[in-house]
């Protein structure tokens, strides 16, 4: 497969922008770029910027734009050509630039505009808060919408010439399905667990919570029999469809400060039954860290936490979630520093506070982008597009989940989800949220989606990126 030549001509301090972002539609589509030196001359299948010689043949011609990369400039969507577009407000079809609005996206760079006011102590906020013209898109891919436009504009170009494409996902599937489980409860007898849920049947005078402290206490010398110690449920369940799937296991260390959201119980409990999640492991599950709220702060809470599990389970992990998503969302590329320089492989946190969709604009696995360091971070970011408790068991969220489903199927992309450990009980405060699960997971066992867990979705697709782009260490990345 002949790779298409890109040429960028771009100031330097925009120019490896840019170059990552060409990674990322290389990878969607499938098509290999390579990258022409700064200052050559040639043929171009792609040229990004405004100063090209005349007498230099281009195909495909996209204009800079350099108020593109800038925080507090204003985007809207536009439709053209049947593709939602991400372009800057009053800029023309001629001179739209694809690049500067793909690299914004994938950055979350208008999340800078979010009012100070609308955001928790953890930098947290709803999607109301957001602009909105991004408001109105927060679950189209719009990325993908990019990469087809691009696509398009390469097809044109060559007439009937057609363009060779990589297949995306093993066993020639189309798209691809990842299982995934928070767990922040382990324990419905665990001391704080019971503690809290008393309190809020004092407050909220609601039986469910009175039942849950009655269910913990009968439990309290079995973790088996426990309502809220869903491993081995999930097992089972999983087990009779042939799947297998991840558990983020909160471990908050002894020096990362308790913030008051944490979970309230964890695996750290001294006769937690390490055994059935070494037996989960053995046969196929992954685990990974969910990592807590203060994490973000220090290096050595991901270190710390990521040795702890490692030693108990007896093998290694590579990837984690974070407990609230609370990543560093003034500064999102510093939690992800922390994250490579840890030894995680992986991260699945980006993912929208309240509701379903694409926080990053994108259902595709994707190198996050070190703005200081100049350079993309040798981490795999694979956004979640749906969690529980966006829709608290309620059947009208059902048509929600679909829809999402529908759009990663149409892109071709990956469709992280995210079912929280202790719902599969599906009871107390949990009633329906298991239902909806199953009712969304059947119909994808017998299609066209490859079901895979986080980590051998994370090797696949940077051993892809590797053979794209030609690069060795990435095929030595993958098979680690």
């Amino acid at each position: 497969m002949s790779p298409l030549r890109v040429e960028i001509r771009v100031p330097d301090r925009f120019r490896n922008r840019a170059v990552c972002v060409f990674r990322t539609l290389s990878c969607i589509l499938g098509v290999p770029f390579t990258i022409a030196p700064t200052g050559s001359r040639g043929p171009a299948e792609i040229a990004y910027g405004n100063d090209f010689p005349d007498d230099q043949p281009v195909a495909v011609p996209i204009p800079f734009d350099e108020a593109g990369y800038e925080e507090s400039t204003p985007f809207e969507a536009v439709v053209q050509d049947g593709r939602i577009l991400w372009r800057r407000r009053g800029e023309s079809d001629q001179r739209f630039d694809l690049i500067a609005g793909t690299y914004r996206l994938l950055q979350m760079l208008d999340e800078t505009q979010v009012a100070p006011g609308a955001r928790d102590r953890r930098g947290i906020f709803g999607n109301e808060a957001l602009p909105a013209a991004r408001a109105a898109v927060d679950s189209v891919p719009i990325v993908e919408h990019h990469a087809a436009a691009l696509l398009a504009m390469l097809l044109r170009a060559r007439s009937a010439a057609g363009i060779e494409q990589a297949p995306k996902w093993p066993g020639g599937k189309t798209w691809a399905v990842c299982l995934t489980h928070d767990t922040d409860a382990v324990r419905a007898a665990a001391p704080w667990e019971v503690a809290v849920n008393l309190a809020k049947w004092l407050l909220r005078r609601k039986r469910l919570y009175l039942d849950l402290v009655k269910a913990g206490l009968r439990a309290r010398s079995s973790a088996e029999a426990d309502p809220l110690f869903g491993f081995p449920h999930w097992r089972e369940q999983e087990s009779r469809r042939g799947l297998r799937s991840c558990f983020y296991l909160f471990v908050r260390t002894a020096r990362t400060p308790l913030a008051l959201s944490d979970c309230k119980s964890s695996v750290r409990r001294s006769r937690f039954p390490w055994h059935v999640l070494a037996g989960l492991q053995r046969d196929g599950w992954e685990f990974g860290l969910h990592a807590s709220i203060n994490a973000k702060h220090n290096l050595d809470s991901f270190l710390q936490a990521k040795h702890w599990i490692e030693d108990r389970l007896g093998a290694p992990i590579f990837g984690l979630r974070h407990h609230y998503w609370a990543l560093d969302w003034h500064k999102p590329h510093l939690t992800f520093r922390k994250h490579v320089n840890a030894g995680f492989r992986y991260d699945t946190s980006i993912a929208w506070k309240t509701r379903e969709g694409f926080r990053a604009a994108t259902c595709h696995p994707y190198r996050p982008f070190d703005p200081v360091y100049d350079r993309p971070l040798d981490l795999v970011e694979m956004p979640t597009c749906l969690m529980d408790a966006y829709f608290d068991g309620a059947r009208d969220g059902l048509e929600r989940c679909r829809a999402v489903l529908r759009r990663v199927r149409e892109s071709g992309g990956l469709a992280v989800l995210d079912w929280h450990t202790e719902v599969i009980c599906n009871a107390f405060e949990f009633v329906g949220w298991y239902d909806l699960f199953e009712d969304l997971i059947g119909p994808l066992l017998d299609g066209d989606a490859w079901i895979a867990t986080p980590w051998e979705i994370a090797r696949h697709w940077r051993r892809r990126e590797a053979q794209l782009l030609g690069e060795e260490n990435g095929a030595v990345w993958a098979g680690t």
